[in-house]
């Protein structure tokens, strides 16, 4: 798995010898993946990086986890191996034992990102002998399920009915939109000509593009996993609606106001 912080890749000195000379501006975690990738010929990127943490009872998302999204899909866009990416399912100090919605958000933003495999950390509760304090994984150690199996089969069964959508994407952009864009990560730029206008308002959204059989798809993702997020959207009459069951809708000349749900995603499409 390639994310590890950076603070702590130059205490260890994982980077003296390896990223060498550093041109003016350029981020050592990005040359640290660029050089691993150029020595080791893996066939997938395995990327981690739990992002949602709580402290006193508030939960908010890590800083780095969208620069590290977009430094793990830019250098699988440039190597070749397609990249994996991991959503939390397990709680220990200062992970919270996961809503649906925060399992959207990891899951619903890794696919936007161009993810072509998901996994979970961890499936089946590992052990008491861990330093870690684990509990509420979705398969107790007697093997008993907890409230999280269901909100994982819940959300697979979602990303089940989208496969068509995203296995085997390539993405073309990915931005940013709302009061605070998140660190290394773009605004929108130019949409698609078929997408006559977008408006998030203050409103916190991943906005990306992806390419996949014929088709292209714009994928709109809550990047709230506590807030609803509205979006007004113009379209021209070729771009339809995908919902939730994979199945196609018209989307009108104007989809008018949508309303997201926290850490949900809303699909369109058109023929290239």
């Amino acid at each position: 798995m390639l994310y590890q912080p950076l603070s702590q890749l130059c205490r260890t000195g994982v980077l003296i010898g390896k990223v060498g000379v550093l041109a003016p501006g350029e981020d050592p975690y990005v040359k640290h993946v660029e050089l691993f990738l150029k020595e080791v010929p893996v066939p997938f990127i395995s990327f981690d990086h739990y992002p949602v943490v709580e402290d006193n009872g508030v939960r908010t998302l890590r800083s780095g986890w969208y620069k590290n999204l977009e430094i793990i899909a830019d250098a699988s866009r440039k190597s070749g191996p397609p990249f994996w990416a991991f959503a939390l399912a397990i709680a220990h100090t200062p992970y919270p034992i996961p809503t649906i919605a925060e399992l959207r958000l990891q899951m619903f933003s890794n696919l936007a990102y161009g993810a072509q495999a998901l996994q979970y950390f961890t499936y089946w509760h590992p052990g008491d002998n861990t330093p870690w304090d684990f509990h509420d994984s979705p398969i107790n150690l007697d093997g008993s399920r907890t409230i999280v199996y269901d909100r994982i089969k819940q959300v697979n069964q979602e990303i089940h009915s989208l496969s068509g959508v995203f296995m085997g994407a390539e993405l073309i952009s990915v931005w940013h939109t709302g009061s605070e864009i998140p660190d290394g990560t773009r605004p929108v730029d130019k949409l698609p000509e078929q997408i006559q206008s977008l408006n998030t308002g203050e409103g916190n959204a991943i906005v990306s593009i992806l390419k996949n059989q014929g088709k292209q798809f714009l994928i709109i993702v809550n990047r709230d996993f506590q807030a609803p997020l509205s979006f007004d959207m113009k379209t021209d009459n070729r771009v339809r609606k995908v919902m939730k069951n994979g199945t196609f809708a018209p989307a009108g000349s104007s989809s008018g106001t949508e309303v997201v749900e926290p850490g949900d995603m809303r699909i369109f499409a058109w023929v290239e």
